[in-house]
């Protein structure tokens, strides 16, 4: 079935045309599911795709599999001509920080992060951070802007595996970036140079979007 925006397509490009403007529009699987009439498994897939090429699209180069992705408990964020980045903390770094949480000595914790960072969040505990106090009011804005918006995104979710944790911070990133675009089109345009690929096990490279 040819289809410009899907390799290897089972659908037409109208009714991938009709999820990515659902996606758009932050609909969750079961309501696309029933607008579109595919089975919710298929929704599934297609949504598990996006936010994978959303995820590489950003840069991020690191494949997550159910079987071998831990998800960190701490993402930085970073600010940049008003654009949000987060990354995820992991390994000793991470641990280290988690114990200067507990011990409630931000300051210290601040001092090993440096400056390329403004601020981060305890995923697990909900809790944001500002790494610089200094920094300028409106970047501070910004920065807990995104993070009010996410927060209350992911609510809706009730409950996120730790392995798509990342995707869907990436995907919040994405939608807060480009919050004044047209989404639909940003993704149809991207699609048109980025066919969407449904195989995880294949490596996806990043593209700009």
């Amino acid at each position: 079935m040819k289809n410009r925006y899907v390799q290897r397509a089972r659908i037409d490009e109208k009714k991938f045309k009709e999820i990515l403007r659902c996606f758009a529009h932050d609909l969750q699987a079961n309501q696309i599911a029933q607008l579109t009439g595919l089975s919710r498994n298929s929704i599934n897939s297609y949504l598990k795709a996006i936010r994978f090429s959303v995820l590489h699209s950003s840069g991020y180069d690191a494949m997550l599999t159910g079987e071998t992705a831990k998800a960190p408990q701490l993402y930085l964020l970073q600010l940049n001509q008003n654009q949000i980045s987060i990354d995820p903390l992991g390994g000793d770094i991470s641990a280290e920080i988690m114990k200067f949480l507990k011990n409630q000595r931000e300051t210290l914790l601040f001092s090993i992060l440096g400056r390329d960072y403004s601020a981060m969040i305890d995923y697990p505990a909900k809790q944001f951070y500002y790494l610089h106090e200094e920094d300028a009011e409106v970047h501070k804005e910004l920065l807990l802007s995104f993070w009010n918006y996410t927060r209350l995104r992911l609510m809706k979710f009730r409950g996120l595996s730790p392995q798509t944790i990342l995707l869907h911070l990436k995907e919040c990133e994405f939608r807060f970036n480009n919050r004044e675009r047209d989404l639909y089109r940003v993704l149809l345009t991207h699609f048109r140079k980025n066919p969407l690929k449904l195989h995880f096990s294949e490596s996806l490279q990043p593209a700009t979007l």
